[in-house]
């Protein structure tokens, strides 16, 4: 008697953890978790690298344009840095386990928005830098510190620029690979649903 029970029971877990790794809709939501996770690791690496660098070259230089440079490379990247590190607690915290299509549909767009956007904005710090470096030429008393600054809101505004291109094409590219799955979306007028035919 007790053994019917416990078949059962192993046939029972075994089918929800089969299902759970074979819900397409929770591994498009993980992949894409794990890809904005490696996107905040590398944001987080230049950052922690530019903090380090340019923390010991500012206290070795006390004029020029250089420490406004390596000042403002601190600034730039105290920002960076809880960028990454707020980006990957909120992605440690995530539960897809119960994810509907909706929801994954609307976070995949979101997330490529956002990178989207930011690339906007990079250019913007770019043409920034740009203009703080023009702006310098004709500066008598700022030249230095205009000068140090749009170097490196340039080399900064220019790295974002790189990163969130990469990772707008990655997600982009991770939603192309798998957008079959939401070709079998149906929608009833009252609910959302998978379908799929063997």
């Amino acid at each position: 008697m007790k053994t019917p029970f416990f078949v059962f029971l192993f046939f029972l877990l075994f089918s929800k953890t089969a299902f759970a790794q074979e819900n397409p809709i929770v591994t498009f939501q993980q992949e894409r978790i794990h890809l904005n996770q490696h996107g905040m690791k590398v944001l987080g690496s230049w950052a922690g690298v530019n903090l380090i660098t340019n923390g010991i070259l500012r206290a070795n230089t006390t004029t020029g344009s250089n420490r406004y440079f390596y000042e403002m490379n601190i600034y730039w990247n105290v920002v960076n840095g809880t960028l990454a590190g707020l980006g990957l607690l909120q992605n440690k915290n995530q539960d897809y386990s119960n994810s509907g299509v909706l929801l994954s549909l609307e976070e995949q767009h979101a997330i490529e928005k956002t990178f989207l956007i930011n690339s906007g904005l990079d250019v913007a710090y770019v043409m920034t830098g740009v203009y703080l470096l023009e702006k310098s030429k004709n500066s008598t008393d700022q030249e230095e510190r205009l000068k140090g600054y749009g170097q490196s809101v340039i080399l900064q505004g220019g790295f974002l620029l790189l990163f969130d291109g990469i990772m707008y094409g990655v997600h982009r590219s991770h939603y192309t690979k798998n957008k079959r799955i939401f070709q079998h979306i149906i929608f009833t007028g009252n609910q959302l649903g998978l379908v799929w035919k063997f």
